[in-house]
């Protein structure tokens, strides 16, 4: 789905010109950050947009900690993935195989 927005086809098959087209936007329109170093992301956002505790920084700063370690806005819903081989798997790894 991803490489279908990025790219502005979301009908039809998509080739290699599509993946680079979307590849070219993250790149040039996006900050990517990875959940596996969130502490070193942060750092580089406050950096970028030049985030200052300005208000309660004693607090600011709790609350930053608490959003690190714990998350925010996480899906607790489970629901079963289509299994490998499946009808609903192979039709949404064609839909999406760029993005798989």
């Amino acid at each position: 789905w991803m490489t279908r927005f990025l790219s502005n086809t979301m009908a039809g098959d998509l080739n290699d010109a599509h993946l680079e087209a979307a590849k070219e936007v993250v790149k040039n329109k996006f900050t990517v950050g990875l959940l596996s170093r969130k502490v070193d992301t942060m750092e580089r956002l406050e950096r970028m947009f030049r985030w200052r505790y300005h208000v309660n920084p004693v607090n600011q700063e709790k609350c930053r900690e608490k959003l690190l370690v714990g998350g925010s806005n996480s899906n607790k819903n489970k629901i079963d993935k289509p299994q490998s081989g499946s009808e609903a798997y192979d039709l949404l790894a064609w839909q999406n195989n760029y993005d798989i």
